[in-house]
């Protein structure tokens, strides 16, 4: 969340000024250079299992999800598709 995020920094920068910080969905470890490495792959990877039935999800939700993306994309090519 940006708000956490916001937290976060402004710990980072003024360490003398907050005793802590509450961060609980934001992606702070999403930045290249970090240790460990970012996984570029993690946001969808949780979102995907979220979307699965190990996330409460049905069997098909996932794969259905995943499906409706290239009609997407072909909607998005013509004035009527962005319309719609």
């Amino acid at each position: 969340s940006y708000g956490g995020m916001l937290a976060s920094w402004w710990r980072l920068k003024y360490p003398w000024a907050v005793d802590g910080a509450v961060a609980a969905s934001a992606p702070i470890w999403s930045f290249e250079g970090e240790e460990p490495a970012y996984d570029p792959g993690s946001y969808a990877k949780i979102v995907t299992r979220d979307a699965s039935s190990a996330g409460g999800a049905t069997d098909a939700c996932a794969a259905n999800i995943g499906g409706i993306w290239d009609s997407i994309f072909d909607a998005g090519t013509s004035t009527e598709g962005r319309a719609w």
